[in-house]
């Protein structure tokens, strides 16, 4: 398992109204090599199985200053919110190859995630 297309989700701009599926997101195929991904400690890359769309979502899709009880989302980089996903690689003794996880993540297919955020183990 060495190249991988990471498919993401990414947030090009505020939508007026609701947004369109053509112009407020945008997919876009990254290539990366997983043998080569670097992480820090307390880090885990992920292959994300589900991700979470929510209706508070909307509310993160607003010119960031705009004061909300949750950050505004940033054009230009993929979108984020919870997702389930299995552990691919692991910098923290807690979490093992194989182990699936909720956590907050960007919407990719592959996603770097630290553990000292919310993240839970499920089996």
């Amino acid at each position: 398992m060495s190249n991988n297309t990471n498919l993401q989700v990414v947030y090009e701009e505020i939508p007026s109204g609701l947004p369109d599926p053509n112009k407020t997101f945008r997919i876009n195929r990254a290539f990366f090599d997983v043998s080569k991904v670097s992480l820090k400690p307390n880090e885990i890359l992920i292959r994300t199985l589900y991700l979470s769309v929510d209706p508070y979502m909307r509310a993160r899709m607003r010119d960031p200053s705009i004061p909300s009880y949750f950050p505004a989302g940033v054009p230009g980089t993929p979108f984020s919110g919870g997702a389930i996903g299995q552990v691919v690689l692991s910098a923290d003794e807690d979490f093992v190859k194989g182990d699936v996880v909720l956590a907050f993540s960007t919407w990719e297919q592959y996603a770097i995630i630290n553990t000292k955020a919310k993240v839970s183990i499920h089996t």
